[in-house]
């Protein structure tokens, strides 16, 4: 039966508050790269936090990625990010235990953006979180053997980003690549999103764009467009600048 809804930010927060008010609960955060499932993440963490201090905590997936010592021993360094690429039994160990909550801390892996390497123990999450909040691409795919974790998350929740918007975030976030490097991504990620990160209808889960990450989007594009039409204001001005100086020394 297909009970997956929209739902907004603050009713999430409600549904995390009232899942983990006696034991640990896990909410999983899914959705395509751009989609804004670390801001969504970090935002619900911290508030329930607000509500009770050390409640809750953020484990992503990320830190599950191969070392590059494997990826390029079996040639998959360039699919570095795919769904075979990542230790998934041993991401899904990891939730087993904490869900259990029977230790004073555990220590979890965390991914380190600036060096492309998971670095092992690099968060604890103590006996105290009750609300534990997992964000990553692939934690609702219908592939074996990622959809053996649903059963250990009970809330899901689905980012619903429309495609142009993620390919304007994407764009953004690989503004440091070669413009060749960037039009080679883009098309290759953002062809596989409907398909690949979007979870099966019949499976439970929320879908949430939260209004916050909508005013992100509208801000960044607003900006965006504002500091265009400036840059095209002083390029005509510099233009106009340089003709008159031209007619003036001609003169």
């Amino acid at each position: 039966m297909n009970d997956t809804r929209e739902t907004s930010f603050e009713e999430l927060v409600a549904t995390a508050l009232e899942r983990g008010s006696k034991a640990r609960s896990i909410t999983a955060v899914c959705g395509a790269p751009g989609a804004g499932k670390s801001t969504l993440s970090d935002r619900l963490a911290a508030h329930l936090n607000d509500r009770e201090t050390d409640s809750a905590a953020v484990f992503p997936m990320d830190g599950y990625h191969f070392d590059d010592l494997i990826l390029n021993a079996r040639g998959w360094r360039a699919r570095k990010g795919a769904p075979h690429t990542f230790d998934v039994a041993g991401f899904a160990q990891m939730l087993i235990r904490l869900k259990r909550n029977e230790e004073a801390e555990i220590a979890v892996p965390v991914f380190d953006r600036g060096i492309e390497i998971a670095r092992n123990s690099a968060r604890i999450i103590p006996r105290s979180v009750r609300h534990l909040v997992v964000e990553g691409n692939y934690l609702l795919l219908d592939q074996s053997p990622w959809h053996e974790l649903v059963p250990l998350f009970d809330t899901t929740v689905f980012l619903d980003v429309p495609l142009d918007e993620l390919e304007r975030r994407l764009s953004e976030r690989w503004q440091d690549l070669s413009p060749e490097d960037c039009r080679k991504n883009l098309p290759k990620m953002t062809c596989r999103m409907p398909s690949l990160f979007r979870p099966k209808a019949d499976r439970p889960n929320l879908s949430c764009v939260p209004d916050f990450l909508r005013a992100q989007a509208h801000w960044t594009k607003t900006l965006r467009e504002d500091i265009q039409t400036l840059l095209s204001w002083i390029l005509n001005r510099m233009h106009a600048l340089m003709k008159t100086g031209q007619d003036d020394a001609h003169f």
